[in-house]
């Protein structure tokens, strides 16, 4: 929850500062609360939290969710595990859901449903509320229907139908959303015309969105004073920084990074001093020994390098593993010189297009994992295959490299091919 919190924090702002409307969250908080509070607010936001179970919230966020779906969705068919008992929890979470909005609903709310965890309940809302504005965003890739078929028959046409229980249904690229329109024409038989489905008697709005440039660059230039930018500032000097981002949900990704700026420095003496990559590894939905596991395997490596190639006046690794705000992130993008995004998850999308909005002054070189989607529209990006070494090292060198006329050339690129669509037209 609170990395959605913090996504989705400017977009709130937007809303509190433009309309009389109250907000209300409704989610799972993730803890327990000892001390719950009946008014439930906290900075300014009212908030539901939905306590689910610890056996639900396991087979949940860890089975059907984490999976299931997520390497389903992400083309890792390999690594797909499909088990009745985490469907029909999947189902049962749902539900909870349901009644939580239900409980709390007013007549003329829009309910705003987000990823790829509550898939079912549009329709389960529409069931209950046939009236309600619902609106549903997934915040990661949808798949093809070649692969999208892969589950259960049952399954893929009950996610679709209740998918279509909303009033609109956005997709993060064109191509997401033209793959959902095929796979409801061939799986249920309805079609889409000037981007509307028709249901019976009603129509569902299927498009597209990407994160409003505006907000996320006003927000940068009201929060320059951000304690950690200046921090890094401080540090930066003559130093250029390289951003690297990913999850611990994909462990062999981190130390394959790792080894390879080992191998680049080594190779390369002369950067000595004068690059640091700086790594960030997201929390994951992984039980505490898992994480503390892979945390220690993470550290162990950065320390080597450190110990190995470092010295008394620089590191060249800086390691962090922690829930990072918007805020925190926005410093680090907009200090780097270089973001190397190698990462393929839900999160991608999202931080490639929150780093080019940090680049106020148009430097910065983004390097990016040719498996990402959405790399191949942006013109600007240097694409890599991140198993292969050598094509590592001369994307890195070219990145080092690059003079600003260039660099400024192709952010201005990616940012117009980016924010040509304005999330908030919608």
């Amino acid at each position: 929850m609170d990395k959605l919190i913090d996504k989705l924090n400017i977009f709130l702002k937007y809303l509190k500062s433009s309309e009389t409307n109250e907000v209300i969250w409704v989610g799972r908080p993730g803890i327990l609360f000892k001390n719950y509070a009946d008014d439930n607010e906290h900075q300014g936001y009212h908030y539901h939290p939905i306590f689910i179970p610890e056996n639900l919230a396991v087979n949940f966020y860890a089975g059907f969710c984490n999976a299931t779906l997520w390497p389903l969705f992400h083309y890792m068919t390999a690594y797909v595990v499909y088990q009745e008992e985490q469907w029909q929890t999947y189902q049962r979470v749902n539900k909870l859901f349901c009644e939580a909005i239900c409980n709390i609903i007013q007549g003329d709310d829009i309910v705003w449903i987000h990823d790829f965890h509550l898939l079912l309940l549009p329709q389960l809302l529409r069931e209950k509320i046939p009236e309600i504005d619902i609106r549903f965003f997934l915040h990661m890739l949808f798949p093809s229907i070649e692969i999208f078929q892969l589950l259960p028959r049952f399954c893929r046409d009950k996610i679709l139908r209740s998918m279509l229980g909303a009033d609109s249904i956005e997709f993060f690229t064109p191509e997401c959303r033209q793959f959902f329109v095929k796979g409801v024409r061939k799986t249920l038989g309805y079609k889409q015309d000037m981007g509307f489905i028709t249901i019976k008697n009603r129509f569902v709005k299927v498009d597209s969105y990407y994160r409003d440039r505006g907000l996320l660059q006003n927000k940068i230039h009201h929060d320059s004073e951000i304690n950690e930018r200046l921090l890094l500032m401080r540090l930066k000097k003559e130093i250029k920084i390289i951003l690297s981002i990913d999850s611990e949900n994909n462990i062999s990704n981190i130390i394959n990074n790792l080894l390879f700026y080992k191998d680049f420095l080594e190779k390369n003496p002369k950067w000595h001093r004068q690059i640091i990559l700086l790594v960030i590894v997201l929390p994951s939905y992984q039980g505490t020994f898992q994480n503390i596991k892979i945390k220690n395997q993470v550290q162990d490596t950065v320390a080597i390098i450190n110990d190995k190639l470092g010295d008394n006046q620089w590191l060249p690794i800086l390691y962090q593993q922690k829930i990072f705000t918007l805020d925190q992130m926005i410093a680090c993008y907009s200090i780097s010189n270089i973001a190397l995004i190698t990462l393929v998850d839900e999160n991608t999308n999202v931080i490639i297009i929150e780093y080019l909005a940090s680049k106020i002054q148009k430097k910065g070189v983004l390097i990016l994992n040719q498996a990402i989607k959405i790399a191949n529209q942006l013109n600007g990006a240097i694409l890599i295959n991140p198993h292969c070494k050598t094509e590592l090292a001369d994307a890195l060198k070219r990145a080092l490299e690059m003079n600003e006329i260039e660099q400024a050339a192709r952010i201005i690129n990616m940012q117009n091919i980016l924010f040509n669509i304005n999330m908030l037209s919608y």
